[in-house]
């Protein structure tokens, strides 16, 4: 060892084992007094001390070397070198750690007699006492029970069927309905044993039959009511339509609808006495149909015999107009004939209205027969004075002047073939007559010269001075 000091080498491994353990029993004997000294104190200390030792163990050590292995031992004293891993790396850590691991383990043993008790104050209450309360509330409802259904035993139903009984028994009492009496006492006796057999559904069963069993018989008494009110009335009703229609019948002569009319009566008292009010009222029905058949027939014959007064007036009439010398031609006669027949055809077919019309049509007619009449171009606002038709006819529209007042005519329509009155109507010219209407027209918007024709007295023909085509006419365009 003195030659390796004395050639300047590094120490060797045992001077650092020698070193090693003297530090191990410094550390061990002197900690108190190391700690207390400054680093130089102790670094002088260790030297003076590692000396001694090896002295002691008759090893001589040179001052460099012992001081290079303090040195050594200085640098490797701050260096941290992890312990392998094993048991005593994890006693170690254990030891190190336990600080915090007491503390978690307080934490966790805190958590779980938390968690403990919590469990056990839940548990009681939302398992416990909700399971206690419920047992309780069942045993409440079961007494519950069973002091309704002894109530409804002892008292509820006795006194619902009691009632029900004495009510629908009066009810079948007031129309003297035996069998519905019948059907009450056997619900009854029904309800009254459903009751001994502690049967509470049977019974009010049995006490709603009896319920039915009494509307049935207040229907039947409000049925009973109304016929009763509907058999009062019926004699009246009869004897109305009875003295109505046969006075109808008298007045026009219909010997055989009274006889029906006699009929009916006697078939509504027999029902009225048997209170048969279908009967009754199906032989009032009848009595008012052959009224209204009767009606039909007065105003039938009031129809006719209306228009055959008019047709004899008219008759009349025209007779003295020709009688008088007024010229009346052939052509004007046919079609007054024929519009007296038209009156007479629509009172034969009960058509009051259609009469009439035709009635006022042949009065009309007359008018226009029997005076002189003017014809002339319609020039007014609103009313077209020509009308062409596909560029080949051309008509123009012309009416008729009694007095110098406007009059409806009745004119055919070539088109159609249909007769109608109208307060004007068009007359077929030529192309040349057409136009120079048109001419005079656009000249200064008035006919100047509005001439067509003149209708004589007694007469239904037109002397037209335009140049009127085989007189063909329209009456609508």
């Amino acid at each position: 060892m003195a030659a390796s000091s004395a050639s300047g080498a590094s120490p060797s491994f045992g001077d650092m084992l020698g070193v090693s353990n003297i530090i191990d029993d410094i550390r061990a004997s002197d900690r108190v007094v190391d700690f207390e000294l400054g680093a130089g104190e102790r670094r002088k200390a260790l030297i003076q001390r590692l000396k001694e030792q090896k002295a002691k163990e008759g090893v001589v050590v040179k001052d460099d070397v012992i001081e290079s292995a303090v040195e050594q031992y200085e640098e490797r004293r701050f260096t941290f070198t992890p312990m392998k891993s094993g048991a005593n790396r994890l006693a170690a850590t254990a030891y190190v750690r336990r600080g915090r691991y007491l503390r978690n383990t307080a934490i966790a043993a805190a958590v779980l007699v938390v968690g403990t008790v919590a469990y056990n104050v839940g548990y009681d209450q939302f398992v416990i006492k909700p399971r206690e309360a419920a047992i309780a509330r069942e045993a409440a409802a079961k007494e519950a029970a069973a002091r309704e259904l002894e109530t409804a035993l002892t008292v509820r139903l006795p006194a619902e069927l009691k009632a029900a009984v004495s009510s629908a028994t009066v009810a079948a009492d007031r129309v003297s309905d035996v069998q519905a009496k019948a059907d009450i006492d056997s619900r009854n006796t029904e309800a009254l044993a459903a009751i001994t057999a502690r049967n509470v559904a049977g019974a009010e069963t049995a006490i709603r039959q009896i319920g039915t069993i009494e509307t049935s018989m207040r229907w039947k008494e409000q049925r009973v009511q109304q016929v009763a009110a509907r058999l009062a009335i019926q004699p009246s009703q009869l004897q109305a339509a009875y003295t109505s229609a046969k006075a109808l019948a008298v007045a026009v002569s219909d010997n055989q609808a009274v006889t029906d009319i006699e009929s009916r009566n006697t078939e509504g008292l027999g029902a009225i006495a048997a209170k048969n009010v279908e009967g009754a009222q199906q032989a009032i029905a009848a009595i008012g149909v052959i009224e209204s058949h009767l009606r039909q027939v007065q105003a039938q014959k009031q129809l006719t015999g209306e228009a055959a007064n008019f047709v004899a007036d008219a008759d009349a009439s025209l007779s003295r107009y020709v009688n008088s010398g007024n010229p009346l031609d052939d052509g004007a006669r046919t079609t007054l004939t024929r519009r007296l027949s038209l009156i007479t055809e629509a009172a034969e077919d009960g058509d009051g209205q259609q009469m009439r019309q035709a009635m006022t049509s042949y009065k009309n007619l007359v008018t226009y027969v029997q005076n002189e009449a003017k014809i002339r171009i319609v020039n007014r606002r609103g009313v077209r004075a020509g009308v062409e038709r596909d560029r080949t006819r051309w008509y123009l529209v012309v009416e008729a002047l009694v007095g110098g007042k406007p009059v409806p005519v009745e004119v055919g329509n070539k088109e159609d073939g249909i007769a109608e009155t109208v307060p004007y109507w068009g007359i077929r010219v030529s192309k040349r007559q057409y136009t120079k209407v048109l001419d005079d027209y656009s000249d200064d918007k008035i006919i100047d010269d509005d001439r067509a024709g003149t209708k004589p007295k007694g007469s239904l023909d037109v002397n037209w001075t335009l140049d009127a085509i085989d007189n063909q006419t329209i009456t609508h365009w």
